[in-house]
């Protein structure tokens, strides 16, 4: 009897020990869990604290590209009342002795009203470049494009509009 009793103590020993080594093994793991979270917290943390820095410096550079712009947008208004006042000046000294006959276009307005450079709407082709037919203030217009490796200088193209203006002028006086 005393060996039974002494065998189930032994055996009720072993199980003791193999519970008492999983719930180690289990506390270890836990542990280790443990620490792995904290870490990932702590690298979580440290990249919000990245972010938030990024997104401060984000607001503060879009303040300051607004801030730009308004100031750009100020420097624009003025720039145009200036060329406005400048375009009355002008039609005041030109209209009192030559009645005006043209007008000055953006590059994308000429773009728009010829369709842009629509092949279907050349109307001639010159030795420095084509000639577009179009449609700018509802009037219809010759639109002269210069070639890129037009050999043509400013001195040949402003001939070329001095001639255009002196026959328009003709051609309005006999009106």
């Amino acid at each position: 009897m005393a060996e039974e009793e002494l065998r189930k103590e032994k055996e009720e020993l072993e199980n003791a020990k193999r519970l008492r080594d999983k719930v180690k093994e289990e506390l270890r793991l836990a542990l280790d869990q443990k620490a792995s979270l904290e870490s990932q917290i702590a690298s979580s943390e440290l990249i919000i604290k990245e972010l938030e820095q990024k997104i401060v410096s984000a607001v503060d550079l879009l303040q300051s590209y607004k801030n730009e712009r308004e100031e750009l947008q100020i420097q624009r208004d003025n720039a145009l009342r200036e060329a406005e006042e400048l375009r009355k000046k002008q039609g005041e000294a030109s209209s009192s002795h030559v009645p005006q006959l043209f007008s000055e276009f953006s590059f994308s307005e000429i773009k728009e009203a010829t369709n842009n450079f629509n092949p279907t709407l050349k109307i001639g082709e010159g030795g420095y470049g084509s000639i577009f037919k179009g449609v700018l203030s509802y009037t219809e217009v010759a639109i002269k494009r210069l070639h890129s490796d037009s050999m043509q200088g400013p001195l040949e193209f402003q001939q070329e509009v001095r001639w255009f203006e002196k026959n328009c002028e003709e051609l309005a006086a006999k009106k």
